[in-house]
């Protein structure tokens, strides 16, 4: 997978990235959409990602629920989609969306830099 996204897409940092911390995650979920339970916007020219929405706002509930237990929790985007799709027996109508996984963390968590909100806020 790493190679694959490195020559497609010229990002040699992701050479930095590493990804052993899921061997030790005790809960990891797939998330797996499915294109045809969309909606309507699945007959927009746009194409449909309804389904993908959904399964984002299903994936930060999951994190705000780990969060409010005191567990840690990561939405990973970073896999083979054809593997995962192998192993888990998934169809081909369906979409691998990431995998969430959730554990205690081994460290408390530091304070995320955050903009004030009038830097981020257009009105019209």
């Amino acid at each position: 997978c790493r190679s694959w996204a490195i020559e497609e897409s010229g990002w040699t940092w992701l050479n930095k990235y590493k990804a052993d911390f899921l061997k030790e995650a005790p809960v990891i979920i797939a998330v797996i959409g499915d294109p045809q339970k969309t909606g309507v916007d699945m007959f927009q020219k746009e194409g449909s990602a309804g389904y993908q929405l959904a399964c984002a706002a299903a994936i930060q509930n999951m994190l705000l629920a780990a969060h409010a237990l005191g567990l840690g929790g990561l939405w990973f985007t970073f896999f083979d989609k054809p593997q995962m799709r192998k192993i888990l027996d998934i169809s081909e109508n369906k979409t691998p969306i990431s995998l969430v996984c959730i554990g205690k963390p081994k460290s408390a968590m530091a304070a995320v830099p955050r903009k004030d909100v009038k830097e981020k806020t257009n009105y019209i």
